[in-house]
Parts: structure tokens; sequence; C-alpha cells
């Protein structure tokens, strides 16, 4: 079965146990058949129907490490420490950091990797999930701690602003973000969103809720996730949305040491004004706190060393122009 599987390129480095992702092939989430390694010397495995297994993702202690012992399937080592527990793909489980204490769930839409640094440690055929044990993870997918994501919630929507709930447009941004079906980290149930949205009673579009809150009643396992709303916020609210990644990951680094600057759409910031407020920030990290802080060159005014228009100062001249570096969709604070 092993042989078969999924396969695509993964360039890694792997330093004191850790791993970064140098280059992945694009599109694998796409792939039905194999792509050739080319000599790489680690590989991505894709997990979920195509590959038709489920893989768990585990931290030993010891009470734990006794109870795995017994899962006669196969089953890798990795640089981390972590052990890659193989079975046959379980559609009812989504792939959910932490579903239990030390315990991660990779399933669609996910990958595993292996090549250097990992090692099998068990060669058996990959075996269904033992029903206790499904049953186990299952339920905490479904019954996650309301109070955990009450509390991470409450901190990502303290974070919009009065318009975000009195109007329909916005509400539904929040709506559809919180039904996003590509859920890979968090899931939240209906009962935790509508006690936290009660709690803000005064000021949300309550028929834009009433509209969710219909269409959420359908389906008994319908899942929410905060992936799509995570988006939304680190668009509008970038330094906020800083301190609560740090906040509720505590191995997130900071991306800058400070953000003094906000999304604004139609916004244009000279280069080195960003940089002079934000710590000499490179362009690639800008784009990874916003995708739409895209940096242009614009022709400025050699006089007035504005954007370089008609009558921009009283010694415009139309060829008296030079270049400059901006940032697009932004605004220093």
């Amino acid at each position: 079965m092993i042989e078969s599987f999924i396969v695509f390129p993964v360039h890694l480095e792997i330093k004191n146990q850790e791993k970064s992702i140098i280059s992945i092939y694009k599109g694998w989430k796409e792939l039905t058949s194999s792509v050739p390694l080319d000599g790489c010397n680690h590989h991505g495995r894709v997990t979920g129907a195509r590959n038709n297994i489920t893989v768990l993702d585990i931290v030993f202690d010891k009470e734990l490490s006794e109870q795995m012992d017994n899962l006669k399937t196969y089953n890798v080592t990795t640089p981390s420490g972590n052990t890659h527990f193989y079975f046959l793909y379980e559609e009812k489980l989504k792939s959910i950091y932490n579903t239990l204490p030390c315990i991660s769930v990779i399933n669609d839409n996910n990958c595993v990797f292996f090549g250097l640094n990992y090692a099998v440690l068990n060669q058996k055929p990959i075996i269904k999930m033992p029903d206790d044990l499904f049953d186990t993870l299952y339920d905490a997918q479904m019954n996650r701690d309301e109070e955990v994501i009450d509390h991470e919630l409450y901190d990502l929507f303290s974070m919009l602003g009065y318009k975000w709930f009195n109007n329909h447009d916005y509400t539904m941004q929040i709506i559809h973000a919180l039904r996003n079906e590509n859920i890979t980290m968090k899931i939240l149930n209906l009962a935790t969103i509508t006690r936290l949205m009660d709690e803000r009673s005064y000021n949300y579009h309550e028929r834009s809720f009433m509209r969710f809150y219909d269409l959420s009643m359908n389906s008994k396992e319908q899942r929410f996730g905060l992936c799509a709303l995570k988006k939304i916020i680190k668009r509008h609210y970038p330094i906020e949305y800083e301190d609560w990644r740090i906040k509720w990951d505590p191995k997130a680094k900071k991306t800058t040491a400070k953000l003094n600057l906000i999304y604004k759409q139609g916004g244009l910031v000279k280069m080195s004004e960003v940089k002079a407020a934000c710590g000499n920030i490179k362009a690639t990290k800008l784009l990874e706190i916003n995708s739409e802080f895209t940096v242009t060159k614009v022709n400025i005014c050699k006089s007035c060393l504005n954007k370089h228009k008609t009558h921009c100062c009283d010694k415009y001249k139309r060829d008296s122009r030079t270049t400059c570096m901006f940032v697009n969709n932004i605004e220093l604070v």
C-alpha cells in the first residue's frame, strides 16, 4: 500500500529537531497521481481519501506511549520526536491540531512528510483505526472545549468594530467566514457562536444572524471554522491580529517588533516611510502580514517628492519626475 501512495517532492531544512519547509510542489492538494521526486531527500504523502489514509501525529508521554504500543499499524518517527501512526481512511475525522492532548489528526486536504531524518518504527500493514480510538477522537472533535474556544473567538470578535455587527453586509462576511468548510485547525459548534453573539446582541445585525442560524440548524454536525475569520481580521487589523496570534500560539514568533500600520484600501505610502516606522521591514514580510500590502514602483515629482500628477505642486513639470517604491493599501498609525 505504501508503494502506491500519491507523493510529491518537498525540500525541508531540519535543524535541532525543528523542520522548515524550503519549497513544496505547487498544486499538491489537487494531485491524483505521484510526481517524480527528482532526487529530493524528502517527499510529501497526501493524506485523506486520495491515499486512503488518516494519520495521527502523536507527541509521546509515558502513559500514552504504553497505550499506543498496542496499535500494530505502520508508523514513522519524525525529526521532532513525534510519531505518525497510519490508519485506513476515516471520513468523519477532520484535520485538527491537538484533537486530544498530544494527538493531532491529519486527514483530507493535508499531508505528511517522509525521507531523511524520518524512520519507520513499525513496518506492519496499515490497519483500520480501533473503534474505541475513533470514538474518542470523533467525540472530542464534535465537543471541543467550549471555554477555550469561546475566549479565543471572543478575542477575535473584540477586534471588530461596531460596523461589523450593525450592518448586514459586514455581518454576513463574519457569518460566511464562520461557515467556512475548509477547516484545518479549529472547529466551533453552533451553541458557542450563538452564546457569543447573544452577548453582543445590543449591536449585531439580527436579520443576518437569524439567516445563519436557520441554515445551520439543517445539519446536526455543522462545523464552523476560524480560518476565514482570521483572514478578515488579519487584513483589516494587522496589529491587533499579531498580538492575538502571539497570545494564542505560544510557539509563534512575532512578525515584527512593532507594526505601526493598518490596512486601508487605496492607501499608498512610500516604502522608505514604512521601513522607518516598522523596523526596516521587508516587502516579503509585508505580504505575510497582508497579501494586499504589495510594493509597486510609482512616478514621483522631483520637486515635491509626492506622486507625480498634473499640478501636484507649483514647480510641476511634465518631465520632472523620478521613481520611488510605494506600498499599496496601507496606512501608518
